[in-house]
């Protein structure tokens, strides 16, 4: 038991849905790299909700005028984005 807890902290987190509120595109950061980091998460996390899934990606964008497009014109699957 002493052993387990001592190193409990080392444990690998279990991806969850909430891991999505956590991604957000940095400041100067390429598109492309934030849909890699946002695509780790969702391949780790079991059967997100996918709407859920789509509005954490258009809500963790930078404002700039491709988010506004997303805001405007609501997509119902990442597959649409």
């Amino acid at each position: 038991m002493m052993f387990e807890e001592q190193f409990a902290v080392n444990k690998v987190k279990t991806p969850w849905i909430g891991d999505f509120f956590d991604v957000k595109q940095r400041d100067g950061e390429p598109l492309k790299d934030y849909l890699n980091r946002f695509y780790e998460v969702h391949v780790c996390v079991q059967h997100p909700n996918e709407k859920m899934v789509v509005d954490r990606f258009v809500k963790g964008l930078y404002a700039n005028s491709f988010s506004n497009y997303f805001l405007r014109n609501r997509s119902d699957s990442m597959m649409e984005i």
